[in-house]
């Protein structure tokens, strides 16, 4: 199931998503996925993300959104590797 979770409350609340899966070794991975307020403003800083895996029965998904309802998104997503150099990295 692929979705989206909107939550409304009165009052403040504290929100985690965690993702569980098995690979294709049987192994069972587990992440979280950090929640996102609509109402705040846009983002207008670099987000980096320091470690991914790919290979070896484990892959990373990256789930690119706008954060605010009715908000059209736009940006560049790069990739480098651990020296600092452009990583040609495949896309699927």
């Amino acid at each position: 199931m692929q979705g989206v979770l909107r939550i409304s409350a009165p009052a403040a609340i504290a929100v985690l998503g965690i993702r569980g899966r098995y690979n294709e070794r049987g192994d069972f991975l587990m992440s979280t996925i950090p929640p996102s307020n609509e109402a705040d403003p846009p983002a207008t800083t670099n987000l980096y993300i320091p470690h991914f895996v790919d290979g070896g029965g484990v892959t990373t998904q990256f789930i690119l959104f706008g954060g605010s309802a009715g908000q059209s998104s736009n940006g560049t997503l790069r990739f480098f590797s651990q020296t600092g150099q452009v990583f040609g990295l495949r896309l699927r």
